[in-house]
């Protein structure tokens, strides 16, 4: 047998003895593919919407120290093609805190955070003291790993302040949340993520940021973010919202006070300009035309080319807060079991249970605590930790349905016929 026979032969006796390295462990095509940027140029608008007033370029930093997103390579990709093909801008892509220095970003017009995770430019090792960035002066130097990311902080917040533009992508939200100046400049952090298909209100049709959607509903798959804290109607002029009654939304609202979900909107920050879409989780995101033209306009008025309304939306009006409250009201509440790991490993099945729910004038069970039971429905006593739940609470001597699993157990000699509830809502009597 020749060399390169007794190799070729060695080779093959090793892929069969480990098939998965055959096989299972093929590597995978690092996206932007080939048919993802054919697609990506076919969606993307012929022109920009406005000329731009001088030349733009454009910073899309990509570094993500927490959950990184595999749409972000895509997603810089998609901009830097999307410059190329209006002759808008330029783009330099770069995942490198220093891209951040005074004298790095003076050659930049406005910069896009690509769903950048994570506290930004602190190192990954020091995260769990970035509260010494914003502790008492007076309790002494901050650490030597945290001065430059407190520099690079400040050179952000200047340069937008100073007037120019900062474009979020998605998980841009999901990021530095002890810092709350990034969070009043970006105008929301991340509240949770409940919904994966909704239908957008177009909430200024005349906006020139919006005249993608051409004044009409817009449905889309994405992973949908909510919002907390900085977000606010007083400071933020909101381009799309959450339609909750034509999105058939039934669970996951997590803001009661007003279940108002914006999808993207408009800030001003000192001189600067701010443009955020909470779009972008998925790879086909940038492929949609309508999203793509949304995404062109937004950029073009954090740039200062496009003339748009940026004064704040103001509250919702008292017939919108009734509409959103009474969704939300209708739809399943957090009722806790869902959340627990022993439901999650549960092999039972989930199903919809129907009643009126009891309230038990004694707590019921077996001496456990942990077993007390405070409600009933039908003839299962409703499991909830060893606490009252004030979801449960609010719909006692009602009709509801809830969400939840069987079990069925002995315990202290007793047997016990349980129902874990993980979503409550009122039913049709």
């Amino acid at each position: 047998m020749t060399v390169n026979r007794l190799l070729t032969a060695l080779t093959a006796s090793l892929l069969f003895a480990l098939p998965g390295l055959a096989q299972d462990q093929k590597p995978k095509p690092q996206r932007p593919t080939p048919q993802d940027i054919e697609k990506i140029n076919a969606a993307l608008p012929e022109k920009a919407p406005a000329t731009p007033k001088q030349p733009r370029k454009l910073l899309v930093y990509t570094k993500a120290t927490g959950f990184v997103h595999s749409s972000i390579p895509l997603g810089a990709k998609t901009f830097e093609l999307m410059g190329q093909k209006a002759g808008a801008f330029t783009t330099v892509i770069s995942d490198d805190p220093e891209s951040f220095a005074p004298e790095n970003l003076k050659q930049f017009d406005a910069i896009l955070m690509m769903s950048t995770t994570g506290s930004l430019f602190v190192p990954k090792d020091a995260e769990k003291k970035e509260d010494l960035l914003y502790k008492n002066p007076t309790n002494g130097p901050i650490p030597a790993e945290l001065v430059r990311p407190a520099q690079l902080r400040q050179s952000l917040l200047d340069f937008v302040r100073s007037g120019k533009g900062l474009m979020g992508i998605h998980a841009a939200a999901d990021s530095s949340y002890k810092w709350k100046e990034y969070g009043t400049m970006l105008g929301g952090q991340f509240n949770g993520h409940p919904w994966g298909h909704i239908v957008m209100r177009i909430e200024d049709p005349a906006n020139p940021v919006n005249a993608a959607f051409e004044n009409k509903p817009f449905e889309i798959s994405d992973e949908i973010y909510t919002f907390r804290e900085t977000y606010s109607r007083d400071r933020q002029h909101i381009l799309t919202s959450i339609d909750l009654a034509a999105s058939k939304i039934d669970k996951g609202f997590n803001r009661p006070a007003d279940n108002d979900y914006a999808v993207s909107w408009l800030n001003k920050y000192g001189e600067g300009r701010v443009f955020y879409c909470s779009l972008g989780h998925a790879e086909n995101t940038y492929m949609n035309p309508v999203v793509l033209r949304h995404y062109l306009a937004g950029l073009q008025f954090a740039f200062g080319d496009l003339a748009a309304d940026a004064q704040p939306s103001g509250p919702l009006s008292p017939q919108r807060l009734v509409e959103n409250n009474d969704t939300a009201a209708a739809g399943f509440q957090d009722a806790g079991a869902g959340g627990e790991k022993a439901y999650r490993d549960s092999k039972e099945k989930e199903q919809s249970f129907t009643g009126t729910l009891e309230a038990l004038p004694q707590p019921a069970g077996v001496t456990t605590t942990m077993r007390a039971h405070f409600y009933k429905l039908g003839d299962r006593l409703v499991f909830t930790g060893g606490k009252k739940n004030k979801s449960l609470d609010a719909l006692v001597g009602k009709p509801v349905e809830i969400r939840g699993k069987t079990i069925d157990m002995e315990l202290e000699g007793q047997q016990l016929h349980e129902l874990w509830p993980a979503l409550i809502r009122p039913a049709e009597g």
